[in-house]
């Protein structure tokens, strides 16, 4: 047993109850504890699900999970992404997040190549696991592993023959009739090269990329495509990865009362999705989480006999799986294993396994049968230190005498830490994201004016999110207008985060950030880290306006400024996940001075230089490949 003033300190300056539910981080990244006995008959069902669709019992299977807030939906798909992981029985796509629901298929075209560049069985992305599977099967054999392909033997392979790409593409091809694009093909073994798999994932997600990219590529560029022709091309990309490897599609955060222009909620909006994806394509299991009444009012009776949520429900419900809510021996089970990450990852040893509460106590609530986030919740409330360290037995009394020192946690800055990593973790795609940059600039000016500060001379009085009151054919263009006092002088600055490397939207957002008299613009401020397209006429002119005739700015997005910004953002949008209060959160942002101090908001509230920025990214340099050609790994595997 470690000393008693060890673990008394541990207790008072940590406290790992302070984040009380699963997020995106816990599923992609480190897991939260987890007890595999508690809703061990969900998890079991699912992976009996995937087995009988690998053995071709059943082509594909849907499955719904229902429970309560706080009964551990997001926890068991991320029991099932991590077992996936170490198993490698199929990829794993996990939709959370759905953005607009008037264009469904494209955000989950999205979802998907996000997904698939998370790390899978192979210790690489799935997307480089698919293409060196893709390989290995049209060779016959494995000349060397996946991490080995994609950890530069393909990238100089390439260097030696730039003609491997599509070599291997058409010989794959031809030696599988039924995969009939070459061009998917070809992006995905794309992926393979460190340097080159961020424009091919791009593609693959349906955006442009410059015309200079695409040629290097030797892939068609493409074009805005509808909603049916977006879903059609990801049917085709879910079709090609079903003769490697099985999919599970995970659709989580069902229960928003949000909708799309034609009323239909989000779990309707996503439940016709699945419906149409087991429709149109095999080897998936699908799954979706929600609260019972969202099943029982949205899509088990909202469609009526015959009725279309009727379609969704017999195509996406082959079995309902219910979490079940804690007893007695699963909360002691729980607790045990939160305390136990806990005092492992000090280093520390207890005096028993469930210090500073003792078993009876864990096991009178759990006789109240409560969700876990309920006795997280109350484990996070009463995380102090007992006057006098408790003997094992579990027959002790449930007082816990109140700790003579303060404790020194902060359940916000926990909730700020556990954002950064979340960010920290996927920032390649939320520096991509327009609304998550535009969402984040938002709270934080929301924050300057909470504050009530000045910077450098300028005080922000009113911050709007522009699309409350757009019309519909500007929506998504801008993203705020802030109004502020500089010198004595009214300013009215709008902001837009463009942050897409190329492509017809460019010259649509920047058309409308010029257009100051319409939004109600004193000056137009672009946020932006790309260059502007050579041969784009009109998005130059309008940065050429902006800058130089109408006083605007251009201003550099970086990563180290963004991060805290995105992770504000995150809580903003979690407040009751976190058990924190908008108050709470401005304090906090305010007394560190994370906005304050930014340098991305200093400079967004700054006299315009009227000048681009000198250290913009190049997108149209010709990617270029260390010369290995000496390296064994230069030796080319031809098909």
């Amino acid at each position: 047993m470690s000393s008693s003033e060890n673990i008394d300190d541990a207790i008072k300056n940590s406290n790992p109850f302070s984040i009380k539910f699963v997020d995106q981080h816990h599923i992609w990244g480190a897991s939260f504890p987890d007890v595999p006995e508690i809703n061990s008959h969900i998890s079991n069902a699912v992976f009996n699900a995937i087995d009988q669709v690998s053995k071709n019992e059943l082509p594909s299977i849907g499955i719904i999970i229902t429970g309560d807030k706080g009964l551990g939906k997001t926890q068991i798909i991320s029991r099932i992404r991590h077992r996936l992981q170490t198993e490698g029985k199929a990829f794993f796509v996990y939709m959370g997040n759905y953005g607009d629901l008037d264009y469904i298929k494209s955000e989950f075209l999205q979802t998907l190549t996000s997904s698939l560049k998370r790390i899978g069985v192979e210790g690489v992305m799935q997307w480089q696991e698919l293409a060196a599977n893709m390989f290995f099967t049209a060779k016959g054999d494995r000349p060397c592993t996946p991490k080995e392909l994609a950890s530069g033997r393909f990238a100089s392979i390439v260097n030696h023959n730039p003609k491997i790409p599509e070599n291997w593409a058409n010989g794959i091809c031809a030696r599988k009739p039924e995969l009939n694009n070459p061009y998917l093909v070809k992006a995905i073994l794309w992926t393979l090269s460190e340097n080159h798999a961020p424009y091919a994932i791009s593609w693959l997600a349906g955006q442009e990329l410059t015309q200079a990219k695409a040629d290097e590529l030797g892939l068609p560029n493409n074009s805005q495509k509808t909603e049916l022709a977006t879903f059609k091309t990801t049917c085709e990309l879910l079709s090609l990865i079903g003769n490697y490897s099985n999919l599970v599609f995970c659709f989580d955060e069902l229960d928003d009362p949000s909708c799309n222009t034609n009323g239909f909620t989000r779990a309707q909006v996503v439940a016709a999705l699945a419906k149409d994806l087991r429709n149109l394509i095999s080897k998936c299991v699908l799954l979706m989480a929600m609260y019972p009444k969202t099943l029982i009012n949205e899509i088990k009776v909202a469609g009526g006999e015959g009725g279309g949520q009727a379609a969704s429900y017999d195509r996406t419900a082959d079995k309902i799986l219910e979490l079940e809510f804690l007893n007695s021996d699963t909360s002691v089970l729980l607790v045990s294993k939160w305390i136990e990450d806990f005092y492992n990852s000090k280093e520390i040893t207890p005096p028993h396994p469930l210090y500073p509460f003792n078993e009876s106590e864990i096991r009178e609530i759990g006789k109240q049968r409560p969700a876990a986030r309920d006795i997280l919740k109350w484990c996070s409330e009463n995380w102090k230190v007992s006057e006098n360290i408790p003997k094992p037995s579990s027959d002790e009394g449930t007082n816990i005498t109140e700790p003579e020192s303060k404790q020194t946690f902060s359940p916000v800055k926990d909730a700020y830490e556990n954002a950064l990593q979340v960010i920290e973790e996927s920032i390649d795609e939320f520096i991509e994201d327009n609304a998550a940059v535009g969402y984040a600039l938002f709270c934080a000016f929301l924050s300057l004016y909470v504050a009530d500060v000045e910077i450098d001379g300028v005080k922000v009085n009113d911050v709007e999110w522009i699309d409350e009151t757009a019309k519909a054919v500007d929506k998504g263009y801008l993203h705020l207008r802030i109004t502020a006092t500089e010198n004595g002088k009214t300013i009215k600055i709008g902001v837009a985060a463009i942050l897409n490397a190329t492509g017809r939207f460019v010259g649509a957002a920047l058309k409308r950030l010029i257009e100051y008299k319409k939004f109600g613009f004193t000056r137009g401020c672009l946020v932006r880290a790309y260059q502007i397209a050579r041969g784009a006429a009109v998005p130059q002119e309008c940065v050429r306006k902006l800058i130089k005739e109408q006083g605007g700015e251009w201003v550099v997005l970086l990563q180290e400024h963004i991060k805290p910004l995105l992770a504000l953002g995150l809580i903003r949008e979690e407040l009751e996940k976190y058990d924190l209060t908008l108050e709470q959160l401005w304090d906090f942002t305010n007394q560190n001075r994370l906005v304050i101090d930014n340098p991305l908001i200093r400079e967004i509230l700054s006299d315009p230089s009227g000048q681009e920025p000198s250290d913009l990214i190049d997108d149209e340099l010709p990617i270029s490949i260390p010369n290995n050609n000496s390296d064994t790994n230069a030796e080319e595997i031809s098909l």
